[in-house]
Order: C-alpha cells, then structure tokens, then sequence
C-alpha cells in the first residue's frame, strides 16, 4: 500500500516545490515608467515640454523593486520635482522635471493602491493569490486519484 502512493506522494512534492515562490521571484515587475502623485499613478510619456505653470509636488520615495508609499517613482529618484502643466489639468497629466527647464509630461493612468506600511507584507497580494491557486490546483488533483 506504501508503494503505490509513493509516487503520489512524490509527485506532489515535487509539484509543491515549484509552486513555492520565494521572495526574489516576488520582486515588482513594472509594465510602465511612472510617477505618483496625490494618490494616481501617471505613466510617463515620450513627449518633452518647456512651459510648466507650478511646483506642486516632487518624488518623496523611489524604488525600481518595491511598490511604496507617497508620491512615489519607479524611475526619479527622491527630491524630482512635479509640476502643472498650462492649460492642462492636474487630472489628465503633469510635469516631471528631467534637466534644465525641461519637463517631461506623465499622463494619469489609475488610482494608485499601496498597503499599508503598519505590518501588511509588500508580497500580501501575491501570497493570498498564489495560496488560492495552489489550492485549486491540489484540489483538481485529488480529483485524478
């Protein structure tokens, strides 16, 4: 009776294994360059501007791994300035300082969803996600035996 679960057993602990995600597999993968700002997030454009109106914010956190809170960039570094664009609302783009008198416009993609710093793993989404799917998958398995 040993022997013939045996290689049940091994199968799925085998299966179990490659499942296991660890922290480098976890790592942030950005789809876009973007800032964020008073709570959106604004992917960055090729289009380069001169005439800004005002400072309204700048990069208070960079990380090119690890989703953050604030006004946080996945490409500026902390202190990057943001700025309004003339005739252009703060809810449809902004300015991103790159150089001397250029600025470089970010348009306003989505809300910007981060955890919150007081304990919540920066990976709870992933863990919870891959937890259900791990399980769907056993569960279909048992189903074979």
């Amino acid at each position: 009776m040993i022997r013939r679960h045996l290689p049940i057993s091994v199968i799925i602990v085998l299966l179990l294994t490659l499942f296991i995600p660890s922290n480098s597999l976890l790592a942030t993968k950005w789809v876009h360059q973007f800032v964020v700002w008073e709570g959106y997030v604004y992917t960055l454009e090729d289009e380069i501007i001169t005439d800004v109106r005002e400072k309204i914010g700048e990069v208070t956190a960079y990380s090119d791994m690890n989703q953050l809170p604030g006004n946080f960039s996945n490409v500026f570094q902390k202190g990057t300035p943001y700025y309004s664009i003339k005739e252009i609302d703060t809810n449809e783009s902004i300015a991103i300082k790159v150089g001397k008198d250029r600025y470089q416009i970010a348009d306003r993609e989505s809300e910007y969803l981060v955890r919150d710093t007081e304990g919540s793993s920066a990976n709870e989404y992933y863990d919870s996600s891959f937890t259900k799917h791990l399980l769907a998958f056993f569960d279909n398995l048992l189903k074979w035996f």
